[in-house]
């Protein structure tokens, strides 16, 4: 572990081998057995960004954080698997163990890591706001970032997806839609802390709620829970109020 190659950047592709490698642990680690021997790869990443890395299908990939070599000093991500995507935070080290599933001779593989682009829209703060009614975009979640550490508005912790907000200058009813392979959480709120948002309904594809007038509302994009992200297209419209929906504008028969 502490004689690792460093991976200056990425993507990073690189062919290497296994063969003569000795036993990292003498118990089980990261879900793996005992006495499995590989090499050892290390990314510390400048900004946060999903990361995918991949090793050839005869071999199982492992990937560590933590300040030190020592097992005490390892913390698992994710599960073993020949694919490993998760979330690299900024300065964080991370190690990677390209090995079998236990003690083996070795074998020639080939390493593979990239990261993904995020997008401009990835955080509440930074939503696009929609100018008016009826709305429909194109979007993607590719690349996006959790936005919670902890349940929020019925779905998941670590659920990653993009923002969008839109202010009525009058209340009327709205309904918001995203495609059938996503979820659309509502919220309002005077800001973007957990603290400051309110979950407007239950997570949905489709919303249909009242806006009021002058209420901010931050419509959130994404799957159930962490996931790499995929293409989608939200439609947000408005339905106009009937002349006499107020008993002060009754009609007179």
């Amino acid at each position: 572990c502490n004689t690792a190659i460093v991976i200056p950047s990425l993507p990073y592709q690189q062919s290497g081998t296994t063969f003569g490698a000795l036993p990292d642990f003498d118990k089980v680690s990261c879900n793996a057995y005992a006495y499995a021997n590989g090499v050892w790869y290390t990314y510390t990443p400048s900004e946060s960004r999903i990361l995918t890395a991949t090793a050839d299908s005869n071999q199982r990939l492992r990937v560590y954080s933590g300040e030190g070599c020592n097992d005490e000093q390892l913390t698992c991500v994710g599960r073993i698997s020949t694919t490993q995507t998760f979330v690299g935070y900024a300065n964080v080290q991370y190690r990677f163990l390209v090995s079998k599933g236990s003690f083996d001779l070795g074998s020639a593989f080939q390493i593979d890591v990239k990261d993904y682009n995020v997008p401009a829209n990835d955080k509440c703060n930074t939503a696009i706001v929609i100018p008016s009614l009826p709305y429909q975009q194109s979007g993607t979640t590719f690349g996006a970032l959790p936005d919670f550490d902890k349940v929020s508005c019925n779905a998941y912790a670590y659920a990653n997806g993009v923002w969008y907000t839109y202010t009525p200058s009058e209340s009327r009813i709205l309904t918001a839609t995203a495609d059938s392979n996503q979820r659309l959480r509502v919220y309002s709120g005077e800001g973007c802390n957990d603290e400051q948002l309110t979950c407007v309904g239950r997570i949905s594809t489709t919303q249909t709620f009242v806006g009021y007038a002058n209420v901010q509302y931050r419509f959130l994009v994404s799957k159930g829970s962490f996931d790499l992200g995929s293409a989608f297209q939200i439609d947000v419209k408005d339905y106009n109020v009937p002349a006499n929906d107020k008993c002060n504008t009754a009609i007179v028969i």
